[in-house]
């Protein structure tokens, strides 16, 4: 799509409501929009905004804009209405502590802090090596202690939850490779400065922390940054990293607002294992670690081991004979996933959304909380028409790319895991076997 789409401007155009811009962008993920088309999707969703959108306050110590745009953005696309406020240049704290701000006008649910350490430290960014051990170990308590401050008086003064960025370590050091075998390493300040970042939060139920290093790492960060920008405007990204960036900050505004889903449905054959066993057989499906593609299925499943622990139900949904599924299980122990491991299971020929539906009633939970991951896209579709309230998730192509995709998911995230959501999961898991019985 071009920046000059007639297409994206029409249908805009034609938008009359909230609603239709945001269903308008489940047909256009923000990474496939240029700049010009976020600044236009945004104008629009100021014409309608939505009833009691999510307030967020970005607070920061250099140019913000025009992140906020693309959160806007992206946040319709997953379902969160938003209404942004941008804090003044550097004036973190005397915001936080005037009543009479615009900050305290705008009442934040959320509150964005980013930290850019050039303008927080700079000695210690651009003279890195004047530092003694001594001088490195208080330059890490001093950042902390501002750091802590402004989270504090965010949460002294104002209701709402606190994301805040760590700090990116850079990608070229002072003593070049020699830095690892320095007695103070520039790596080892910033992983230090990060780690302390992270214990001296860690036990604040309305903090969390946007890692902003492992996304730059992630994405590339001679990418990420432009310092001509840097420069010019204090600002700090391209263009092009802050859908990265947006995307980030809408999973935490999906575990503030507490939108996890409950549970995902998953096909068999094709999804959690290679080829169909009712064709090749349960020793012929592929799983384990004897090829390429066994292994990425292995590594699809425990990606979703992973999710049942932070306390998300897995359930089965299959066009199978029951009995040949069963086998699978029993007989493949090579797979990550046990039998057990699933909280219901609706094996047989009948359509899929039947089994879906059927599912979300032996669980007792809606079926606006279910994720069904299928292969096939015709299942998909009919799905998706059936029951327009569950998410449906289509796998094709290379199964190597599967386990990413798992990572990538929205709404499996939740701001604290705790061992009653293991316990849940347990007992789900438990009252679908005495239904069962």
């Amino acid at each position: 799509m071009t920046t000059q789409s007639p297409s994206l401007r029409s249908a805009l155009k034609d938008a009359g409501s909230h609603e239709d811009i945001r269903r308008l962008l489940e047909q256009t993920p923000i990474t496939e929009l240029s700049p010009a088309q976020v600044r236009l999707i945004r104008r629009q969703l100021l014409k309608y905004p939505a009833p009691d959108p999510l307030h967020i306050a970005y607070l920061g110590n250099v140019t913000l804009e025009p992140l906020p745009e693309y959160v806007e953005v992206c946040s319709t696309y997953h379902g969160i209405a938003t209404q942004s406020y941008i804090g003044a240049y550097n004036q973190i704290i005397q915001e936080l502590l005037d009543q009479s701000s615009g900050l305290h006008v705008f009442d934040p649910g959320v509150i964005v802090v980013i930290l850019n350490l050039r303008e927080l430290s700079p000695r210690i960014v651009l003279e890195f090596t004047h530092y003694s051990a001594e001088q490195l170990q208080a330059a890490i308590e001093d950042i902390l202690g501002r750091a802590s401050q402004i989270v504090d008086a965010a949460l002294r003064n104002t209701s709402a939850s606190v994301v805040v960025a760590n700090f990116v370590i850079p990608d070229q050091y002072h003593f070049g490779i020699a830095d690892s075998k320095r007695d103070h390493s520039e790596a080892e300040f910033y992983l230090k400065l990060n780690l302390a970042m992270l214990e001296r939060f860690k036990q604040e139920s309305r903090v969390q922390i946007l890692d902003l290093e492992r996304l730059s790492s992630a994405y590339g960060k001679r990418n990420a940054y432009d310092e001509k920008l840097y420069y010019l405007a204090k600002m700090l990204w391209r263009d092009e990293f802050l859908p990265v960036l947006s995307d980030e900050i809408v999973r935490h505004l999906e575990s503030i607002k507490g939108l996890s889903k409950k549970c995902l449905v998953l096909d068999l054959d094709n999804t959690l294992w290679g080829g169909v066993v009712g064709e090749v057989g349960v020793h012929g499906i592929q799983i384990g670690n004897t090829d390429s593609t066994s292994e990425a299925f292995s590594d699809f499943q425990r990606k979703l081991y992973a999710l049942k622990e932070r306390g998300i139900l897995l359930a089965i949904c299959s066009k199978n004979n029951p009995e040949d599924a069963k086998e699978v299980f029993d007989q493949r122990t090579d797979m990550p996933l046990k039998w057990a491991d699933f909280s219901a299971r609706e094996i047989s020929w009948e359509m899929k959304h039947i089994g879906i539906d059927r599912i979300a009633t032996a669980l007792n939970i809606g079926l606006d909380s279910l994720i069904f991951i299928d292969d096939n896209p015709a299942e998909c579709e009919l799905v998706r028409q059936k029951l327009p309230q569950v998410t449906t998730i289509q796998l094709s192509g290379d199964p190597a790319k599967y386990p990413k995709i798992i990572g990538q998911l929205h709404r499996v995230d939740k701001s604290q895991i705790s061992q009653d959501d293991a316990n849940k999961v347990q007992q789900y898991a438990q009252n679908a076997q005495r239904n069962e019985l």
